[in-house]
C-alpha cells in the first residue's frame, strides 16, 4: 500500500496504530483522520518515523456526505503532501 488511511475515534488511534505498525511498508504515507490531541499525533508521527515511514495528520474541511470525493481536506506532518493527492 502507498497510502494507509485510518478513520477511527481518538481513543482507538494508538490500538489501530499497534495493531497494523508491523505491516505499513516503509514507502507508505500512514494519513490518520481520527479526532486525536494534538499531542497524541506527534506521538503517533515519531512512532511512524520510528517504524520507518512517513505520517499525516489529516482534517477533513467539510461533511463527506455533502461533498462526497470532493471533500476538502487539510494534512500536515511527513507525510503531508502525500498523503491529499
Amino acid at each position: 500500500a502507498d497510502l494507509v488511511i485510518v478513520l477511527t475515534s481518538g481513543q482507538s488511534a494508538i490500538a489501530v496504530f499497534d495493531g497494523v505498525v508491523a505491516v505499513v511498508p516503509t514507502s507508505a504515507v500512514y494519513a490518520d483522520l481520527s479526532s486525536s490531541s494534538p499531542a497524541q499525533k506527534q506521538r503517533l508521527s515519531e512512532r511512524a518515523s520510528e517504524a520507518g515511514f512517513r505520517f499525516a495528520d489529516v482534517t477533513l474541511l467539510a461533511p463527506v456526505p455533502r461533498e462526497r470525493l470532493a471533500t476538502p481536506a487539510q494534512a500536515s506532518g511527513p507525510g503531508a503532501e502525500r498523503s491529499v493527492r
